[in-house]
């Protein structure tokens, strides 16, 4: 557990609690107080504070949560108004054990054996764990690259290491540079690619993806209307304006192009119906999310989205990933809302796909703010690029082409071995019209033989007195 920053002051009634615990689970904050002691739990933070006077809870008592900052205000009534609590400034005086709460030493007689606690018994000193007051220039020591909105974000793959491993797929970002994120990601698509699996879809498509291919692009006859949820959850957002770089502006407007995309793909998938993986689904997909990978350039961002659409999801398809490229385009043509709209529902997504929360906190509380202040005659040129943008498979640098080609190959193959099976069956038929169809069967050298047919690519008509297809009119009765 970490001991997260924090600092304490008092007014005449009360005692503030100023705690910074970025990136947590709201749902599951904890805090306690019992007069001296109080304890304050939010994964992966862990307080436990002795204070010099005693507190209590009441109507007046109150917990604050600054969204943008990450840090707690906690409230609490001072038991004796009017007193003073000395030494909040001494941290590690607050952070001390207090000294009636620790475990009495256990006495034993000469040739006793030592009586252990009650199994059954709770004992309070589990919440007693070593706490260290954090050093901040060691933190920044470590931290050289920054990811979310703007880049904000240090830090993250030590304090939240366990979380972060579960929710993308690069590892230590923070020591990691633009171009060496692009080419981890690149090298792990390249060895996760699954050329059955896409060959699979291809040739043989499941009825889950031809309704996707079906569907209609979102919101195509609909009024786009924001939920009560939704226009509750945007009030609630900080009032604030963001100063970002040209530069800046055109990764943030490209991230929120991948989250569109990545969104409108599982959508398809889903058939509108998002389910219980669609928050893995959809981190998965946009490169940003999976390796904080930044992109300056529009066709190099949907070459990412559709190389990882072909390579992760349970539907791989790629005619799939360029239907949710024009969903992406639709979308946009829309105007601020409808995007706002997606981003709205990829957030609700992510606080249902724990812990993913984080990337909310990291990309869409702020992109959720920022997109509301884009010119429409930007979002309207950026569809138009979209439209625009031409994919090709050789982008994707997998072997498309090659596979899907000696794919159909074989397809080919197969369908005129069978239909010269057919025929060597019609024409044993023709020549014994004494002989039950059921009794006729082409044994292995047969089928070799009509392959070789085929692959030497003989268009001569078969003549049943051929010598050389003696062999192939054999039947059950004349074995007997």
């Amino acid at each position: 557990m970490i001991t997260p920053h924090f600092r304490v002051s008092q007014d005449n009634d009360h005692v503030y609690l100023f705690i910074h615990a970025p990136y947590t689970n709201l749902k599951e904050v904890e805090y306690f107080s019992n007069e001296s002691d109080f304890r304050f739990v939010a994964s992966p933070y862990f307080l436990r504070l002795n204070l010099p006077g005693l507190v209590e809870e009441s109507e007046g008592s109150d917990v604050h949560y600054d969204l943008e900052k990450g840090d707690f205000t906690v409230k609490l009534q001072k038991k004796i108004p009017g007193e003073n609590f000395k030494d909040l400034d001494l941290l590690s005086v607050l952070l001390a054990p207090n000294p009636q709460k620790t475990l009495q030493p256990k006495i034993t007689l000469e040739g006793e054996s030592t009586v252990a606690e009650s199994e059954g018994e709770d004992s309070s000193d589990e919440w007693f764990l070593e706490q260290t007051v954090s050093d901040n220039k060691a933190k920044e020591a470590v931290s050289c690259y920054g990811y979310g909105f703007a880049n904000k974000a240090t830090g993250l793959f030590r304090s939240h290491e366990a979380e972060m491993m579960e929710i993308v797929d690069i590892r230590n970002a923070d020591l990691k540079d633009q171009e060496q994120r692009r080419r981890e990601r690149e090298v792990k698509e390249l060895e996760d690619f699954n050329e059955d699996h896409y060959l699979a879809d291809l040739m043989d498509p499941l009825s889950l993806l031809l309704n996707a291919l079906k569907m209609a692009p979102p919101y195509l006859d609909s009024d786009i209307n924001l939920t009560t949820e939704e226009e509750d959850y945007i009030i609630s957002l900080p009032k604030k304006s963001y100063l970002v770089s040209k530069v800046q502006k055109k990764i943030l407007s490209l991230t929120v192009v991948g989250l569109v995309y990545s969104w409108a793909y599982d959508r398809r998938v889903t058939e509108g119906d998002h389910c219980i993986e669609s928050g893995w689904a959809i981190a998965k997909v946009c490169p940003v999310l999976s390796y904080f990978e930044d992109f300056e350039d529009l066709r190099f961002l949907l070459v990412a989205c559709v190389r990882r659409s072909i390579t992760y999801p349970m539907l791989r398809s790629w005619d799939l990933s360029l239907l949710t490229i024009k969903d992406t385009s639709s979308i946009f043509r829309k105007g601020k809302l409808a995007i706002l709209k997606c981003l709205l529902k990829v957030r609700k997504l992510f606080m249902e796909s724990d812990p993913r929360y984080i990337l909310n906190q990291l990309y869409l509380d702020d992109l959720c703010v920022w997109i509301q202040f884009v010119k429409e005659e930007k979002i309207k040129l950026l569809a138009d690029a979209i439209e625009k943008c031409e994919i090709k498979k050789s982008d994707m640098n997998l072997n498309l082409d090659e596979l899907e080609y000696a794919a159909k190959l074989v397809a080919e193959e197969e369908r005129e071995i069978g239909e010269m099976s057919k025929n060597l069956i019609k024409i044993k038929m023709e020549d014994s019209d004494d002989i039950d169809p059921e009794d006729i069967y082409l044994n292995l050298d047969e089928l070799e033989y009509a392959a070789n047919l085929v692959a030497e690519g003989e268009k001569r008509e078969i003549d049943p007195e051929d010598s050389s297809l003696s062999s192939f009119y054999s039947t059950d009765s004349e074995s007997d």
